[in-house]
């Protein structure tokens, strides 16, 4: 629980400024992007603890949050590169993250609804 509180607060600190700010700062937008990956991790571990179904309503949450993630696009491209002096292959890529303001809009308000649901 404490896990996904903190999350869920960051997540909203971070929707917060973004939706405030007059222009979008890209960096921010990116981070914001990328939680669409932890929302994931978080669902897997909250779902690994819930035992007795104690944790059904964050689950429940997490799943609002996860519809609320279907407009980010997230895409990798992976490299590898081979140096015949050194034999050495090094493996590298770049990730490319696309949010429209439409679907950070939305992410923030379902996150604040849980928020002001967790915080009350």
């Amino acid at each position: 629980l404490v896990i996904a509180g903190g999350w869920i607060e960051g997540l909203y600190l971070a929707t917060t400024i973004a939706t405030q700010d007059s222009e979008p700062n890209e960096q921010l937008f990116d981070r914001i992007a990328e939680q669409k990956i932890s929302l994931k991790n978080l669902q897997d571990l909250v779902s690994a603890y819930n035992d007795e179904n104690t944790l059904e309503n964050v689950i429940a949450d997490l799943a609002m949050l996860e519809t609320a993630f279907e407009g980010v696009e997230i895409t990798n491209e992976k490299s590898s590169e081979v140096s015949k002096s050194r034999g050495v292959t090094t493996i590298g890529g770049k990730t490319t993250n696309t949010m429209t303001k439409e679907s950070l809009d939305e992410i923030h308000r379902v996150v604040k609804e849980i928020r002001t649901r967790y915080v009350s």
